[in-house]
């Protein structure tokens, strides 16, 4: 028998509509559960809030190198003029929105100012108020960090790193207790 290529037939590439299965309706209420199984559902992911720092300043003290600074380090910066410029709630007795919301707080003191309540004893008070930890620069000084369980005291003449590195040392701390 000899083979003829015209008496072949070519296969129709479109199937015949009645021998298409039903596609599978995969919303049944009876495939729910193993749907679930295989779907991802989607979540709706939280903001990530950058950290808030609070930059207690003393009026004609350069502060803009810290404050840039920390904003490169990721810090949402706001800042304060301190007790003795503006009227502090914390003297009163009242809670400091500044402060409430800060993750830390930065006070400049001059250890050679009075000890009165327009100079550093309200500005201690803002730096040792629970709300966050607490960083006290002491002006004129290059003292190194020292550390407590809520704050440290670091010389206000260090560079703007050097209080970022105790402020990272400080926190990691807090994490830590």
């Amino acid at each position: 028998m000899i083979d003829d290529p015209s008496a072949r037939t070519i296969p129709n590439p479109v199937p015949d509509p009645e021998l298409i299965p039903p596609a599978l309706d995969l919303s049944r209420p009876e495939l729910t559960e193993v749907m679930d199984r295989y779907q991802t559902r989607s979540v709706a992911v939280p903001a990530v809030r950058r950290p808030v720092a609070l930059v207690v300043r003393r009026p004609g003290l350069p502060t803009d190198a810290l404050k840039r600074a920390l904003t490169d380090e990721g810090w949402a910066v706001q800042t304060c003029d301190g007790p003795a410029v503006s009227a502090c709630p914390l003297m009163v007795g009242e809670p400091c929105d500044l402060r409430e919301r800060a993750d830390i707080a930065v006070v400049y003191v001059d250890k050679r100012a009075p000890s009165t309540v327009t100079s550093t004893l309200p500005r201690l008070r803002c730096a040792s108020h629970l709300a966050s930890p607490g960083v006290i620069a002491i002006e004129a000084s290059i003292q190194s960090p020292a550390f407590t369980d809520h704050s440290v005291v670091v010389g206000g003449l260090r560079d703007p790193g050097t209080i970022i590195g105790a402020i990272r040392r400080l926190l990691v701390g807090a994490r830590n207790r």
